[in-house]
């Protein structure tokens, strides 16, 4: 026959709690963290190669010369600019390299929400067992009365004990 603490805690899953907290959290945290690494990496790879893409559009943008007065065919820098954007859209290699790199920072971005979301169930968890902490310290201490009564009335004749035993119950109406 179990214990009264056994049930309640049997009620309160804590197996399953600690397991989380002590085991299972760490080692996802620990991989995912890996994954992120992983992810920053391969991210910062492609924004190189979409950069370096970009450098070169802008290189052939400042080297250009019009062939009818010989001099620079984008002058100032707001036309280079303008001129970027154009070539931008037009060329695929710098397209290949945006969408790579679009597609590296989102996978890097959703391994960091992935980790960001397992600590909010970390500190969820230790909530959770915060509040079966204060509640079990509640029982015990309810317990831990009732257990000094007993002890208590035991000195007692039989009268007398189930006298106090209908003033405790009295009290605890109240």
């Amino acid at each position: 026959m179990s214990k009264p603490s056994e049930k309640i805690l049997a009620n309160y899953d804590t197996t399953t709690l600690r397991t989380q907290l002590t085991s299972e959290l760490p080692a996802t945290i620990t991989s995912v963290k890996a994954k992120i690494r992983e992810r920053r990496e391969v991210y910062q790879e492609a924004e190189q190669a979409r950069a370096l893409t970009e450098a070169g559009l802008m290189t052939d943008i400042s080297a250009e010369v019009d062939p009818n007065t010989g001099k620079a065919a984008y002058s100032n820098e707001k036309a280079r600019a303008a001129e970027l954007l154009v070539r931008k859209a037009k060329d695929e290699d710098y397209q290949l390299a945006e969408q790579g790199a679009r597609a590296a920072r989102w996978a890097y971005e959703t391994a960091q929400d992935e980790l960001d979301e397992l600590f909010t169930r970390n500190r969820n968890y230790l909530a959770a067992l915060n509040v079966i902490a204060a509640e079990l310290n509640l029982i015990a201490a309810y317990e831990g009365q009732d257990a000094m009564q007993e002890i208590r009335i035991s000195g007692l004749s039989q009268d007398e004990a189930s006298a106090v035993k209908a003033a405790v119950a009295e009290e605890e109406e109240y």
